[in-house]
């Protein structure tokens, strides 16, 4: 029994390093995607921003850059957050995601900040439009651009458990609002005459912005403080040591945490035996209980302390 149980541990770890290894690779690919995105649609709305003279244009342009830094630095730290554990590192780098989750966010609060003020300032003293019928066409390339790049790495973000394709994701979706607004500016701009329209989109544009800043600030936050696993997540777990304490192959258990670095889980927990439970039994049933966790959590780790007695 003690060998069967060491077979399916060694082999699960093959699985879950396998797992890891595509993790990285879906990271890595969804993040250079997200950049090579950013770079052309702020290269197109610059060129037509500078053209038409649209503020809501140059807001969306804005935005582009921005998005072209934030996911440039996703890029640097998807790599580095999946690098292995060094000798002064040893629980590896997921931590990264949290801080530049915070950084990219207090990048986007602050574009939406200066998009806020400009729009403002457009409401207050006007200005001109022209080339309705290109800002219209880029901006309705950059609308279908954008909500596939949301699905895509909305998609990736599932797959791999990763904050900064998350962050990334929840950031586009702010885009796909702002390119609506933008559309919807120069349409009624166009038809009315009233510029100071494109002001007042630029500004609404600039609270999405800055909202989404907040949301990924929140999260980011909570990564670093090592706040634990999602509720679903956490419950499953529980309710596999309540199944093994049902079939009396624990009498109970108790410290159970868990906590994310970056993509990765982990979770401790005390099992309680009865003091006359043999070594290489406890072990064997330690081993079939941390194989069931692991199936769920997928990449990370798992410590588990054996009690003789609950001294919780």
């Amino acid at each position: 029994m003690q060998m069967f149980c060491l077979f399916l541990n060694n082999k699960y770890k093959l699985i879950i390093a396998m797992t890891t290894k595509n993790r990285a690779r879906i990271n890595r690919k969804a993040a250079l995607f997200s950049v090579c995105t950013a770079l052309g649609l702020t290269i197109l709305k610059s060129i037509v921003a500078f053209v038409s003279g649209s503020l809501a244009v140059f807001a969306s342009a804005l935005d582009s850059l921005f998005d072209l830094f934030v996911s440039g630095t996703s890029f640097w730290a998807v790599k580095k957050s999946e690098a292995h554990p060094t000798q002064n590192f040893q629980y590896g780098f997921g931590k990264l995601e949290g801080i530049m989750g915070l950084f990219q966010s207090l990048v986007i609060i602050s574009s939406g900040l200066l998009l806020a003020f400009l729009g403002i300032k457009r409401v207050l003293y006007g200005g001109e439009i022209t080339h309705y019928l290109e800002s219209t066409i880029v901006m309705i390339l950059s609308l279908i651009v954008t909500i596939w790049l949301v699905r895509f790495l909305q998609a990736q973000a599932k797959i791999s458990q990763s904050l900064i394709l998350e962050a990334d994701a929840v950031h586009y979706k702010s885009d796909v609002l702002s390119n609506i607004a933008v559309l919807i500016s120069i349409v009624l701009i166009y038809f009315t005459g009233k510029i100071q329209l494109d002001g007042a989109v630029s500004f609404i544009i600039a609270l999405f912005v800055i909202i989404s800043g907040i949301e990924i600030a929140q999260k980011s936050i909570f990564l670093l403080l090592d706040h634990k696993v999602s509720s679903e997540m956490y419950n499953a777990i529980k309710k596999i040591l309540n199944k093994a304490k049902k079939k009396a192959k624990i009498t109970g258990y108790h410290y159970l945490r868990t906590r994310k670095s970056g993509s990765k889980v982990f979770v401790d927990v005390h099992l309680v035996f009865t003091n006359k439970t043999l070594l290489r039994d406890a072990h064997a049933t330690s081993d079939a209980i941390e194989t069931q966790i692991q199936s769920i959590i997928g990449n990370g780790e798992i410590l588990v302390h054996l009690d003789p007695v609950d001294d919780s």
